[in-house]
């Protein structure tokens, strides 16, 4: 995979955007992919991924990581095989380093849909 692969079609005129054309799975071992979609989160603060059928939790919580660690919210519940991880999203709270974004699995219909959003 590389970063000519990657299309990135604005959503709206300010806001949004959807990836095509990169596996989120294997994403984290292509730091030229993962450096293109940090910069088109910065510039369109919220990403949809589409049809990420092997996007399962391992590597959820792998391509999640790579925008730094997850914070612990007192209100959500471990993932049972993550101790790391609490919950499948970071909520902001009071603490002195916000979190970088939320990271979301959603399935509408059939295909599965990631959404990142930036803060």
């Amino acid at each position: 995979m590389d970063t000519t692969t990657l299309e990135i079609l604005p959503v709206t005129a300010t806001i949004g955007a959807e990836v095509r054309g990169v596996d989120l799975a294997t994403a984290p071992d292509h730091p030229a992919v993962m450096a293109r979609l940090e910069q088109a989160l910065t510039d369109h603060l919220v990403l949809f991924f589409r049809d990420q059928h092997a996007l399962d939790p391992a590597s959820q919580v792998r391509f999640a990581g790579w925008f730094g660690p997850f914070e612990h919210h007192a209100f959500a519940k471990h993932h049972p095989d993550f101790a790391g991880c609490s919950g499948w999203r970071c909520v902001p709270t009071a603490s002195v380093r916000a979190p970088c974004g939320r990271l979301r699995v959603r399935a509408w219909g059939r295909p599965r849909a990631l959404r990142a959003t930036a803060q």
